[in-house]
């Protein structure tokens, strides 16, 4: 009988140990046997060991074992007795994905996000998707990111047709399960929140002039950035945002964890007013302003005139009547000033009030 170690296409040189005697290269060739006698064979090749298996010699077969499981097949061959160890290699494909195993996109559907770091393979992590050859068996160490998370270094033993899945949040290595497309993987998984930031007025209407911050996130070059409402972005469910919200002169901040299948709510103030559901792997967080946009103008009587007006950190000094200002909250005070054919008013401070018009009298600044 004639025993060799192969890659699963053909022989290579590694090593064989019978019994208790010592390794030797591969191929043994002739080795005197009598049909029925069991070998115990241990095997070594590029760096992976197949422990002792017990194999029984049959006359005219070849046996392949796999070095991986120890599973031996075999197939007649006249004339010729062959014992094979097959460390057959593999490719590995590491990814990060959802919590279904499903491939984290972008908002564009088609950029695919997060890395992962496989230990002595890659330098530093690579995007997501990364492959590489090995022997069913064989144990890898393996991170992933996603969003602000990295998983923990973890060693997972790969196997030949099967996913092992892996829960990133609480660093579980779960049980390898077969692969329906005969693939062998290793997934990072996370749970990922497409999170709809936005401001809206007590209508429900977007205010596209509102605007926010997610820091950190929206950030540009180290720069503090506000972006126009509504902001979306791909986040880990779980993860901690600092958000600020501008409306004209207005600002507030709030800190806020994701939280999937759920828009969380919250006043001008910052202050937290519930949530309303969203539909699985979205979220998001709302401001909700009670807007008040106000036309300022000066008139005679009923009758608009080309007067003009200064409104107090809203205006560059006078400007020709009428002014809007659109960005203003209900129950905002402005301070006003405004001339007219030789008539001054001198600075009168108005409360802004939603759905009403305020006169004032440009000769005593009577508030009316």
């Amino acid at each position: 009988v004639s025993i060799r170690t192969t890659n699963g296409n053909g022989p290579v040189v590694g090593q064989i140990k019978l019994g208790g005697v010592d390794f030797v290269d591969s191929p043994i060739t002739a080795l005197p046997a009598l049909d029925g006698d069991v070998l115990n064979i241990e095997a070594t090749y590029n760096g992976f060991d197949m422990d002792n298996v017990e194999v029984t010699v049959k006359e005219d077969y070849t046996q392949v074992v796999d070095a991986s499981t120890g599973g031996i097949t075999e197939q007649s061959t006249p004339g010729t007795t062959l014992i094979d160890i097959s460390f057959a290699e593999m490719t590995v494909d590491v990814v990060v994905t959802d919590l279904n195993g499903n491939p984290i996109f972008d908002l564009d559907g088609t950029t695919v996000l997060g890395e992962v770091l496989v230990n002595s393979l890659t330098q530093d992590f690579v995007p997501s998707g990364y492959s590489f050859q090995a022997f069913s068996g064989q144990l890898f160490g393996v991170r992933g990111r996603f969003d602000d998370l990295d998983s923990a270094f973890l060693g997972v033993p790969v196997v030949k047709g099967m996913t092992v899945p892996i829960n990133v949040a609480t660093n579980t290595v779960g049980t390898p399960v077969v692969s329906e497309d005969g693939s062998t993987r290793v997934e990072m998984q996370f749970d990922p929140v497409v999170f709809t930031t936005d401001v809206l007025n007590d209508l429900g209407e977007n205010l596209s002039i509102a605007t926010v911050r997610l820091v950190g996130i929206t950030d540009q070059g180290g720069n503090a950035t506000f972006v126009t409402s509504p902001y979306l972005a791909v986040l880990r469910n779980g993860r901690l945002l600092n958000i600020e919200v501008a409306y004209g002169l207005f600002e507030t901040q709030f800190n806020i964890n994701v939280v999937g299948a759920s828009i969380q709510e919250f006043d001008i103030g910052g202050i937290s007013t519930g949530s309303s559901p969203a539909p699985a792997g979205e979220g998001g967080a709302r401001a909700i302003v009670d807007d008040a946009s106000v036309l300022i103008q000066t008139v005679e009587g009923t009758t608009l005139v080309a007067g003009e007006l200064n409104i107090e950190l809203y205006t560059t000094l006078f400007e020709g009547s009428s002014v809007t200002i659109d960005a203003i909250l209900d129950g905002t005070p402005i301070d006003i000033e405004a001339r007219y054919n030789g008539v001054t008013l001198n600075t009168v401070t108005v409360i802004v009030t939603e759905d009403h018009t305020i006169t004032v009298n440009a000769l005593d600044g009577t508030v009316g």
